[in-house]
Order: structure tokens, then sequence, then C-alpha cells
């Protein structure tokens, strides 16, 4: 039976932000006798000072009704404080049942993110991190089938537990990396020292460079992740951390994909090193031009893969100026808006900009770490180029995006979740799973089918990539729905409970047994049942399982997100 509960973010909202929302369900005990549905908003700290139903209260108290929608996700109570702007500590009630304090102001999101860096300090490989490990793992890795030794200490950990995964840890790079990008020399506006974005960045360089082989220029999957067979936990361990001593962990055969993503990461770290490392830098560089060779043997031309390629070499171009880079990075971006579905097809008129997951195909662009780095991508093309003869063309697609996709689905559920993916047909795979329809040819899904991802790390993605069209677009009113999204992970679902470790009032109890709640950490989050409403499952299932790239993308966003500016007036997004 559910039960009555006020749901809001637990952390607070800028001041401008265009869609404060408490939620309710509907339930019989929200509604007074006569039927009506109550809430109450008041500001503690000037609410306090005077007794209980004082005149004096009323300037700080707001009280309306709750508005009954209809949503994907069955009925809901909303209620709207949008026009509160003032600093302060606020609450909300319904009945006399209150919701979790937060607070207006518009730098609340700052608050967090010295906890984002905190996850990545603990789970940093080979650094001595006070009360969590001693400089561990020095002596990573050994590849069995080879009978060598690599140079593979350092990097982070991954998961709660001790494996160390590229694929997943080299997002924590790219998004420290971005966040270094945004804020270089303004680090003070976020609360956070200067130059700290970069000095965690750098705690993978050596890392990722070690792994690359130097014969295909990729990059080992994983170190720890399996002794005997592929994902054991013997090698999820403490080591002696002598070299050569045979307590070695192995490194796991098979390369890390997609392969333009470690170019990419390469040629950022090569960008930010240039004039302060110099020597460093060309090593990164050198390193970047090796994965690209990689990445062009594979002959894969996917949505996965040209989105990291149009980046890789938009940021090799960044560094050489060569023609040649700029020239592969929009062969590579036109490949990729190719994809894009311009027109209404399926049988339905609702919604176009996603893409497709390769030419041709049938089979929709999608991923549990999220769908949408190209909109990120044209956002970076849209800065370097501004006045390049496509920029215009990439606009567009961006607005398309944003109007005929973001938004559209953000306002079929009152929490503004954007699918996990569309299908052309309900999946034979997973019979027992329902596939919301749109049309007769087009369905779609808000939560993995059957599938242990949760739902945090692509809305990150989401959100990162609305603050990058804001900014483009010059829109700045697409931030509260990029920030809504983010909302989602603090405590505004279903469960009213914040899965980012040390933020809210009702936390996770995580799946992490190597290292216990990890301060900032934030877990894969809310799951959906089969009938493709917001599930959240037990610890073991893996809902309260750490990977870094959910707080990697996290911090990717809010990074993001706080680049824009958002004026008290501000429209909200409906």
């Amino acid at each position: 039976m559910v039960s009555l509960k006020v749901i809001n973010n637990q952390l607070g909202y800028r001041n401008g932000h265009g869609k404060k929302r408490v939620l309710v369900p509907d339930v019989p005990a929200a509604r007074g006798i006569f039927g009506d549905a109550i809430f109450t908003v008041f500001e503690q700290n000037d609410f306090s000072k005077y007794a209980l139903n004082d005149p004096r209260q009323i300037p700080h108290t707001h009280r309306a009704s709750l508005k009954r929608i209809r949503s994907d996700f069955g009925p809901w109570l909303e209620g709207d404080f949008s026009h509160l702007q003032a600093n302060g500590v606020y609450q909300a009630f319904c009945g006399n049942e209150p919701g979790p304090s937060f607070a207006i102001r518009d730098d609340v999101w700052c608050r967090i993110l010295p906890e984002c860096l905190r996850f990545f300090q603990i789970m940093s490989c080979g650094r001595n991190v006070p009360g969590w490990h001693g400089a561990c793992h020095l002596d990573d890795g050994y590849l069995k089938d080879e009978n060598r030794y690599i140079e593979a200490a350092g990097g982070w950990h991954d998961a709660g537990d001790f494996r160390k995964w590229a694929t997943s840890t080299s997002l924590n790079a790219i998004a420290l990396l971005i966040a270094h990008r945004l804020w270089s020399g303004r680090e003070a506006q976020l609360g956070v020292e200067e130059g700290v974005f970069l000095r965690e960045a750098l705690q993978g360089v050596h890392f990722f460079l070690g792994i690359q082989d130097a014969t295909t220029g990729a990059l080992w999957q994983a170190i720890g992740s399996g002794r005997e067979v592929f994902h054991d936990n013997l090698d999820c361990r403490f080591t002696d951390n002598i070299r050569e001593s045979g307590d070695e962990r192995r490194i796991w055969p098979g390369w890390a994909q997609p392969a333009a993503k470690f170019t990419t990461l390469f040629a950022l770290y090569a960008n930010t090193l240039r004039d302060a490392n110099p020597d460093l830098a060309a090593r990164c560089l050198a390193a970047a031009r090796a994965s690209t060779r990689f990445d062009r043997a594979t002959g894969i031309d996917d949505a996965d893969h040209l989105q990291w390629r149009a980046w890789a070499f938009l940021e090799l171009w960044r560094y050489s100026g060569e023609d040649g880079d700029r020239d592969a990075g929009l062969a590579a971006l036109a490949q990729l808006l190719d994809l894009q579905v311009t027109d209404y097809i399926g049988g339905q008129q609702m919604t176009r900009g996603f893409f497709r997951g390769e030419a041709g195909g049938d089979v929709f662009h999608r991923k549990h770490t999220g769908a949408s780095y190209p909109v990120w991508v044209l956002g970076e093309y849209l800065d370097a180029l501004p006045a390049h003869p496509e920029a215009n063309r990439w606009r567009d697609a961006m607005t398309l995006w944003v109007d005929g996709y973001a938004l559209v689905f953000a306002a079929r559920n009152p929490f503004g979740l954007l699918p996990y993916g569309l299908y052309s047909a309900p999946s034979p795979e997973h019979p027992r799973c329902h596939y919301r329809p749109l049309g007769d040819r087009l369905f779609f899904r808000y939560f993995i089918a059957e599938g242990k991802f949760g739902t945090n790390a692509r809305c990150s993605l989401d959100a990162a990539a609305l603050a990058a069209a804001a900014r483009a677009l010059d829109r700045p009113e697409l931030a509260t729905a990029g920030y809504r999204l983010l909302e989602w992970t603090l405590g505004n679902n279903p469960f009213q409970i914040s899965t980012m470790n040390g933020v809210g009032v009702k936390q996770p109890c995580a799946l992490s047994f190597q290292m216990g709640n990890i301060p900032g950490g934030v877990t894969m989050g809310v799951f959906g049942d089969e009938q493709d409403q917001p599930w959240y499952p037990h610890p073991w299932a893996c809902t309260d399982e750490y990977y870094g790239y959910q707080t990697s993308q996290f911090t990717w966003a809010l990074a993001a997100l706080q680049t824009v500016a958002m004026p008290a007036c501000a429209k909200g997004v409906e």
C-alpha cells in the first residue's frame, strides 16, 4: 500500500530554477475532509521566529492546492512553488507529513562538489587515503598469457571493490578534465581548491598510459577482474606492493572499447598539460595517435564509436591545429548526424531528434551509461568552430534533440526522466516486459528491461547534454530540465531516497563489500520493473552498487550546469 510522502530533492534549488515542485502520491491521506489536497512550504528560519498561526508568519509561508496529474508513472499530486526565489531553508508539508528540508540559493549545488571529489580520492589506487586504505596495488599488473609485467599502478578502483575497469574509470578522468576546462582559475566560485579538478584527473594519466598496448594502440580492459575465470573475486584484494613477487593481480585479456573514447581521453590530457607539463603532454598526444590507429582498424561506424571519434579528432585539432585532424572530426560528426532521426517515424507524431545505432539499422542508439554524448559533442564543435559553414546544422540538430525528444519525454512523467531507449518493436528477449507504444512501429522504455543497471548515470549524462544545449542555444531555461535529472538522484523519486552517499536524509546501503559506503558515491539508482515502473529492489540486486561513471557523469553534469546563468525570472520548462 502506498503511504503518504512529501517528495522533493533533498539538497535544494537555484533561485531561478523554473520548476520547483513537491510531489505527493495520490492517496486518501493527502486530502482533507472536503477532498481538497493542500501543501504548505515555509521558510524555516523566519517562520520559527513567531508563534504558530501568528499573522507575522504569513510572508514566510506558501499554501496552495496540489494539482492532480496523470503521467506514465500513474497519477500524482503536484505542487508548484517556483515563485519562491529568496535565499533560505525551506520545508514542505502535506497534512501532518513533512518532506525533507531543502535550501534555495544560487550556489546550493556547490555544497556537494567536495563530496564528489572525495569519492574520487577514496577510490584512487596507489595512493594513501587516510581512514580508507594505504598506497595500494603498486605492483599491478601481470599478463599471464604473455608472462610479462606492465606498469598498471594508479588510476581508480571501481564498483566499491578493487577492480580497475578501463572503460568505466576513463570517464572519471574525462569528467574531471571537463570540469577543469570549464572552471580553471574560477574554482573558488564553486568552493573548491584551485586546480583540484586537474590534480584529481592526473591520478589516472600514468595508469592509462601504462595499460596501452605498444603494438596495437589499444588499452587492456581491466585489472583485477578475474584470476581463474572472468569476474571472480580472487584478485579483488590487496597485494604486497612488490613487483614480480608472484603476488601481482592479473590483467584480463581483451581490449577496452570504443577505442575513440581513449583517443578523446589522451587528447584531453594533452591539451590540458601542454603548457604545464610539455613532456607528459607529448606522451599523451602520442598515445592518442596510437589509439586512433586502433580505432580506424576496427572499422566500426556505429553511433557509439562515431560520437567519440568526432570528439577525439576535435581535441586532436585543438592541440595540433592540423587540417587533417579537423577534417577527420568533421567527417565523423557528419556521419553521426546522418544517424539522427529528423522525421516522425513508426506511425507517430510525437518525437524525433534521437539517433539510430547505425546506418540503415532499426536499432536506436542506447546504452546503460547514456546515449546523449552526441549532444555534448555538438556543443564542443559549436564552441570550437562557431562560424563554421555547418554550424547552423549543428544547432538545428541540437535543437531537434531538445525540443523533439528531451522535453517531449520529460513532460510525460513528474520527474522529468528521459527514456533508456526507443525500439522499433518490443524485444522478443524480454517477452514479460512492457514496451510503451508511441506508434505501431515505435516503442520505448524508461528503464532497461530485466537489466541490473539503474538510471543515475544516464540521467546525469542527459543533464550534461541539456547544459551544453543551454549554453550553445542561449536557452538558460534548459538548465531547469537538467537539474531535474540530477534531483532524481538526490531523492526526488518515488522512494524518497537520495542515492548519493552523504547527501539527503535517506541513504542507500551500498553494495560495496571491500569499501563500505563511500562519501560522494552515486550508486546505480532506481531500476524499472517489468511494467516499466520505477522499482527499488534489495541493494544486492545492484541498485546500490557503485561504478565510477555514475559519480563522474554526475560531477560532469553539475560542473556544466553551474556555468549556466539562471536569472531570477527564468521561465520554467514544462
